[in-house]
């Protein structure tokens, strides 16, 4: 008897160290393939949080290029000379001048009597000037 005893024993023993799945082997399996889902999960995760932040900074993009848009067209608008001029004969009480105006200057002084002796085109000159002051000062505001 002793002798079935042995060759049973010996049998369960290379049962044993034939088996390959054993509690070891699979709770190992198992930890990897836990982890492997983790971190394909926590990827997942991470891509869908940095498309939401795509898609807002694309939004504000948009947005600001439509503020952009508007401020150019009222740029635009302001820089354009009819414009300038309706506002300024409406607004500001601008006259256009004629070819019939004069001004009256007072000439008392030699340095005065010079500067009023300048010809119609340096006159004009100072118009335009003026005008550009005028313009630029709407411009700015």
């Amino acid at each position: 008897m002793t002798r079935r005893n042995n060759n049973a024993q010996i049998r369960k023993n290379v049962n044993k160290e034939e088996k390959i799945f054993t509690i070891d082997t699979v709770l190992f399996l198992f930890l990897v393939a836990s982890i492997c889902v983790s971190l394909i999960t926590w990827q997942s995760y991470r891509i869908n949080r940095t498309d939401i932040a795509i898609s807002n900074l694309e939004s504000e993009l948009k947005e600001v290029q439509m503020l952009n848009d508007s401020l150019e067209g009222k740029l635009l608008a302001k820089r354009d000379l009819k414009e300038v001029q309706k506002i300024a004969t409406k607004k500001y009480g601008m006259i256009k001048p004629s070819s019939s105006s004069f001004v009256a200057v007072d000439v008392t002084d030699k340095t005065d009597s010079i500067s009023s002796t300048k010809s119609a085109s340096a006159q004009n000159t100072e118009d335009e000037s003026a005008f550009s002051k005028l313009f630029s000062n709407f411009v700015s505001n």
